[in-house]
């Protein structure tokens, strides 16, 4: 019954770290960003200073070679976090964007894992906003407005009799801009 609990936990951890090698994949695609992973992912048997297990151990080298050597992380944590061992981990492809990492000599609550305290410095990207057109009437250019009204041209305007025709795909029928307008963003 042990054997068989321990053979699920091992299946679980696999399926969590090859979506975790996924997820990844599909981040790494994005241009200009950075990655920062961390969490207690409970191995003890990792020499973080070789990126490779103390002793062959098969969960520990998938997750060296698919997740940190093969995504380029950086493992940033050096000081034991439990007991001996560095269990809980901060991972990121940007080493330089991590700063002021603390590790606090007490645990929170019932945990028996040390506080770890970093800063990540990342630039967030807002989407730019399309540009929005507002007109002035309180404030038209009376002089272009009159000219376009004595141009000469409303026989062919209206002509045709169709909303569609008679504007442009704008809706303006005038070909100078008799109001003012401004761009908001």
């Amino acid at each position: 019954m042990m054997m068989m609990m321990m053979m699920m936990m091992i299946i679980i951890i696999i399926v969590i770290i090859i979506l975790l090698h996924v997820s990844l994949g599909k981040s790494k695609q994005l241009s200009n960003s950075s990655h920062v992973l961390l969490g207690n992912f409970n191995l003890p048997d990792i020499d973080w200073n070789a990126i490779s297990p103390f002793q062959p151990n098969q969960l520990s080298n998938f997750f060296c070679d698919c997740i940190v050597n093969c995504f380029g992380l950086m493992q940033v944590v050096d000081s034991p976090t439990r007991s001996e061992s560095i269990l809980d981990l901060t991972l990121t492809d940007s080493f330089e964007s991590i700063t002021v990492l603390l590790y606090w000599p007490i645990s929170l609550g019932s945990s028996d894992h040390r506080i770890i305290n970093f800063t990540f410095i990342t630039k967030v990207a807002h989407p730019l906003q399309p540009s929005k057109v507002v007109f002035h009437y309180k404030n038209p250019n009376w002089n272009s407005f009159r000219t376009e009204l004595t141009s000469g041209i409303w026989d062919s305007v209206f002509a045709n009799n169709k909303i569609n025709d008679i504007s442009g795909t704008d809706g303006n029928v005038f070909s100078t801009k008799p109001f003012a307008t401004t761009s908001l963003q």
